[in-house]
């Protein structure tokens, strides 16, 4: 179990903005997973493995804050199993995240928290980005 707290997943429809699809976002003031139906009603080549990835990414997204907001609080019972630099790493991302419209796609999927992320989820080859 992820120890998170999760309100279910909600839809939006928005095609390509320069060949780049949105497939998927994780929503924490909500604590929503939010899907692109462009994406669901066939309109890509995006298959059911490649949105399985993309949920099972936002819901890495849903632990990494429920860590980052319940940090100190577990004691040595704490469910969240990262050490305690890694959640501030990620606390300090949240606060700097880089997204790809303002910042480029390399350095929005290098950021810590992206990465954990992509790591998660299976969507990066073995070295093919270098962990900050």
């Amino acid at each position: 179990a992820l120890n998170v707290p999760f309100n279910g997943i909600n839809y939006y429809y928005k095609p390509p903005k320069n060949e780049i699809i949105n497939i998927g976002l994780y929503i924490d003031k909500d604590k929503t997973i939010t899907l692109n139906e462009y994406v669901l009603l066939g309109k890509t080549d995006i298959d059911s493995y490649e949105l399985y990835k993309t949920v099972t990414h936002e819901l890495r997204h849903a632990y990494q804050y429920a860590a980052i907001g319940n940090h100190g609080v577990y004691g040595y019972e704490s469910p969240y199993t990262e050490p305690a630099s890694v959640i501030q790493l990620w606390l300090e991302n949240i606060y700097n995240y880089k997204t790809p419209d303002r910042d480029g796609y390399e350095t929005y999927a290098t950021q810590p928290i992206e990465w954990d992320a992509r790591d998660f989820a299976g969507q990066t080859q073995a070295g093919q980005m270098q962990k900050s």
